[in-house]
């Protein structure tokens, strides 16, 4: 796969085949009014070890619901904490984290949205 890809597969191998545990996720949602944006801190909260990352390579979309319709972005979360902020031209009625299921071995923990102008 590696030689047809022509990419260093190492990460997925380390991670889903080699590996004891599947990614946990802490999301914290932030809507900002004013500047139209969300805002989600994402925290991997798996116990790492010798078997386990501190932090998964996960590329997953994000669904942002509104009353407009779906908007999907793709990302890619390759850190312990890491912070993205994606446009929204109104207020989420919905953040769908991976909904395609392209990491089904995860636990999702999505926080309450806090909006702020």
């Amino acid at each position: 796969m590696e030689e047809a890809s022509k990419q260093d597969l190492g990460w997925f191998f380390d991670q889903w085949v080699y590996g004891l545990r599947s990614p946990q996720l802490d999301i914290w949602q932030v809507y900002n009014t004013r500047a139209r944006t969300l805002m989600l801190t994402i925290t991997q909260t798996q116990r790492a070890d010798a078997n386990v990352p501190a932090a998964f390579r996960l590329p997953i979309n994000i669904g942002i619901e509104t009353a407009a319709g779906t908007e999907s972005h793709g990302i890619d979360i390759t850190k312990r904490i890491e912070t993205i902020t994606l446009t929204a031209a109104s207020r989420p009625t919905a953040v769908i984290i991976d909904g395609e299921e392209k990491v089904p071995l995860k636990t999702v923990k999505l926080r309450p949205m806090i909006v702020t102008r």
